[in-house]
Parts: structure tokens; sequence; C-alpha cells
């Protein structure tokens, strides 16, 4: 992403990270069949493909820092049931 906006004169900030990630896994297959004489265009096409998708400028976005499962508490039960209601009744 930093070379496809390096290169088209964007900021890194305004690529979308998951338009960049379908590219790669849609080009995956073409680079890696790909020969050296035609890796290069198939470079070049991906980081222009991963330029065009942009996001809009979303001033003030940041998300919540929380965490949404409350601790347990509980031990996690790491053996079979059975087993652990023998021991404990020991």
């Amino acid at each position: 992403m930093a070379q496809a906006a390096a290169l088209h004169g964007v900021q890194p900030r305004r690529l979308s990270f998951t338009a960049a990630f379908n590219h790669m896994h849609h080009f995956e297959p073409k680079l890696e069949a790909a020969d050296a004489g035609q890796r290069e265009p198939l470079e070049q096409a991906l980081l222009a493909a991963i330029a065009k998708c942009k996001v809009r400028k979303r001033p003030g976005r940041k998300g919540p820092r929380a965490v949404k499962k409350r601790p347990n508490e509980y031990p996690y039960l790491t053996k079979p049931r059975a087993q652990a209601r023998k021991e404990r009744a020991t």
C-alpha cells in the first residue's frame, strides 16, 4: 500500500486496506505463474489497482478502546467433564 501510495501520489491513509488485501488475493495466482518478463507489468497493474481504491475522509474516526468480552470468574475446563467431577469429589 505504501508503494502504491508513493507511486501514484496518494496519502497511504486514503487507501482502502480491505481493497488492497482483495487485490493482492486476486493477483497472487497471476504473479506466481508469470515469468520474469511478465511480472513487472503485473506488479505495476496491482499497484495501480490498489491506488484507485480510496476511502473518503473521515475526520474524528476512532474506534472504541474497550473489550467486549467480560472476564470470566471461573477457570477454563481443560479436561473431560466426568474426570473433573471425579477429581472435584475427592
